[in-house]
């Protein structure tokens, strides 16, 4: 039961890119009443950017899973995270509403192609008997991201 160094590296990445991924759209929901006073808006637009994120992810994943299906699932997963990480920065940054909101459904764009091939890019570089095994990482590493977001982003806000 050795793993390649390959296996390993992808392992690392779809735990890591699970985990962030969720984490992401639980963190924001405790931050909701100080996004309220920060942008001088009420709750319901606030909360469209927490919701924008999982309906852009809800959206996207099946047509982004189709589309690695015939492109290649690892520049799809590359795509996805640069996509990821470049919106999550400009969220950070961003002083507007509306721009946020535009960078909440592109930020969930770059998760739906994370979702879209990461469980597929595990399956296909692990034999039959690991794949339980790295399955159930990738499965605890996206409730840990579940659990932690609100504890964490709560803690960020304050």
């Amino acid at each position: 039961m050795t793993e390649t160094k390959e296996q390993k590296t992808i392992l690392r990445v779809v735990v890591m890119t699970a985990f962030l991924t969720t984490f992401m759209g639980s963190a924001l929901n405790l931050s909701i009443p100080a996004m309220e006073t920060e942008f001088g808006i009420g709750a319901t637009l606030v909360g469209w950017i927490v919701t924008a994120y999982t309906l852009s992810i809800a959206a996207m994943s099946v047509p982004f899973g189709k589309i690695a299906d015939a492109a290649g699932r690892r520049g799809v997963l590359i795509l996805g995270i640069s996509v990821f990480a470049v919106m999550s920065l400009g969220c950070g940054f961003c002083t507007d509403i509306w721009i946020l909101l535009v960078l909440r459904v592109a930020q969930g764009f770059g998760a739906a192609m994370i979702f879209a091939t990461n469980n597929a890019i595990l399956i296909s570089v692990y034999p039959a008997d690991q794949r339980g095994r790295v399955l159930g990482l990738s499965s605890a590493s996206v409730y840990v991201g579940l659990s932690l977001g609100p504890v964490i982003g709560g803690f960020l806000n304050h």
